[in-house]
């Protein structure tokens, strides 16, 4: 009997032995996989933070080109602000005259003229044309355009917004010229000019110049801003 306990007990370990290998087999295995899942992750999670940190460095870049950008502008805001602290800029922002006419009544147009510089101009002259342009013809050019003489008289104009009065022998209209413009034959046209200095400047710093020029709409009877010569350099 007792031999057959040895038998049995070596024969239960000689299946031990054999299964053991195939045990450990399923065990390496299994740490296998979970090692490459572990590795996995970890690739993954890798990517992500490489993505998240290019990411962040692309904000940061655009935030740093906005911040430069934002900077150039505010600084070309204080350049130009102190350039119109140290000149006058004379600019034509509106124009008031009848919007009927009566044929051989003379009449008269009111600009409006702001001063946006810092400082006076001074030695202001205004010229001003009536035009009357066949239709479909353009707008003739600046150089084209003959200013009346002598110019209007305004001495100076400070800064801030003043009325000039434009009146002469032009603005008066026969009624078949009043006619042809209501019928939109022709094109009225009002083209003015202001040449003028800077107070503080010297003798030798160049003239300065704006213009203004507006249409009559026959079909409202109102004034309208041309297509060109409204310009203040």
């Amino acid at each position: 009997m007792a031999g057959d306990i040895i038998v049995g007990a070596a024969k239960h370990a000689h299946d031990w032995v054999d299964t053991w290998p195939a045990v450990a087999t399923i065990a390496g295995a299994f740490i296998l996989l979970l090692y490459t899942i572990a590795a996995l992750r970890q690739v993954s999670l890798t990517a992500k933070a490489l993505r998240e940190a290019k990411k962040s460095r692309e904000e940061t870049a655009a935030a740093a080109l906005r911040s430069d950008e934002a900077t150039k502008k505010s600084n070309k805001i204080a350049e130009d602000n102190m350039k119109l602290g140290r000149r006058s800029w004379l600019v034509l922002s509106r124009l008031r005259a009848p919007k009927t006419l009566v044929p051989d009544e003379q009449w008269e147009f009111t600009m409006t003229v702001n001063n946006c510089g810092g400082i006076p101009a001074t030695n202001v002259a205004c010229r001003f044309s009536l035009l009357l342009v066949a239709t479909p013809r353009p707008l003739p050019e600046k150089q084209e355009i003959k200013l009346s003489a002598p110019p209007i008289g305004v001495a100076a104009l400070a800064p801030g917004k003043a009325p000039v009065t434009g009146v002469g022998q032009d603005l008066k209209f026969t009624k078949a010229i009043l006619e042809q413009i209501k019928s939109g034959e022709l094109a009225m046209y009002i083209y003015c000019r202001f040449d003028y200095r800077d107070a503080l400047l010297d003798q030798l710093a160049p003239d300065r110049w704006s213009s203004g020029c507006w249409r009559f709409w026959s079909d409202r009877g109102s004034w309208i801003i041309a297509e060109k010569h409204n310009d203040a350099p």
